[in-house]
């Protein structure tokens, strides 16, 4: 389990200034770096091909975690992406699925918002990606095991 995490004020910095560049399309990055123990030390990040619009991004995971991209004894941790407009740097349903699915050990996520006064507020959060697991109630199960349909409690 993951417990830390350590990326300079120049990284954070350069990937704030990539978003900000980038508003109002979602941009991510890939983080490389090293584990020790229970903490991620990030010390760099690169830039996959990507196609970004206010509210989605794609991205070719085979090219952004390639490996023939690992130099210099860095392994591939994760990616950071942005969050414009968004309401917090909370992952969505998308960010918790993709970012287990794709074996990441972290993942950041970038809020931005622009304000009245033409400035940026931007808030960072880094989360270690969690399986989903599908809660359903014995009785609702049993009594709609005929009908096909269950109702389900996802929680993290």
């Amino acid at each position: 389990m993951i417990s830390r995490v350590i990326i300079s004020k120049q990284l954070l910095a350069s990937f704030r200034k990539r978003t900000l560049e980038a508003y109002p399309l979602e941009t991510m990055q890939t983080l490389w770096g090293r584990v020790e123990g229970d903490t991620v030390v990030i010390s760099s990040l690169r830039t996959p091909e990507q196609k970004g619009s206010p509210d989605r991004l794609d991205y070719n995971f085979d090219d952004a975690a390639s490996p023939q991209a690992h130099v210099r004894g860095e392994h591939y941790l994760g990616t950071i992406h942005s969050h414009p407009e968004g309401s917090d740097a909370t992952p969505s349903q998308s960010d918790w699925d993709s970012s287990y699915s794709s074996g990441e050990r972290v993942f950041g996520i970038l809020w931005c918002s622009k304000q009245a006064s033409g400035r940026f507020k931007t808030e960072v959060k880094f989360w270690e990606p969690r399986a989903m697991i599908t809660v359903v109630h014995p009785r609702v199960r049993d009594a709609n095991r005929n009908s096909k349909s269950q109702v389900e409690s996802k929680t993290m």
